[in-house]
């Protein structure tokens, strides 16, 4: 029988979430908003469909590509080469334009936040025109 590890506990910088929607609050924009949503090896793709309703919910729509993977290395030699890439499942929510009160820039904060707690992340990835990656942080 195997034993199973208590997940770490993880929290996301939400100043960093908020620095990214805030100034969008009560405005309307023409920009697009990509959320990259690990699945954690398929394990947690409940997490990402509720986390992908909800942003579809405020948003009042949305695209969704689910048969993404992200890389990334793992592991590096003397000389910062990589020599061990891995690769996780991802689903990709993207946004295009929209106009955002106060109240559902918080929400998606929210949203983002309650997804990197259930996913069990250690960073999330946001683009807004720009790549931001949201950095988690231990309880």
């Amino acid at each position: 029988m195997a034993i199973e590890k208590e997940p770490e506990k993880v929290e996301v910088e939400k100043t960093e979430l908020q620095k990214l929607l805030e100034p969008m609050a009560d405005k309307c924009w023409k920009d697009k908003f990509k959320f990259y949503l690990p699945t954690a090896y398929g394990t947690k793709e409940d997490v990402v469909r509720e986390t992908i309703d909800r942003l579809a919910r405020v948003f009042k729509g949305g695209t969704v590509y689910t048969q993404a993977e992200g890389y990334w290395c793992e592991k590096e030699d003397e000389k910062k080469r990589c020599i061990l890439v891995d690769k996780e499942p991802v689903v990709v929510f993207e946004a295009y334009h929209g106009c955002l009160s106060k109240e559902q820039a918080q929400e998606i904060v929210d949203i983002i936040l309650d997804y990197g707690k259930k996913a069990e992340q250690t960073a999330i990835a946001v683009v807004e025109n720009t790549f931001f990656l949201i950095p988690m942080k231990e309880d």
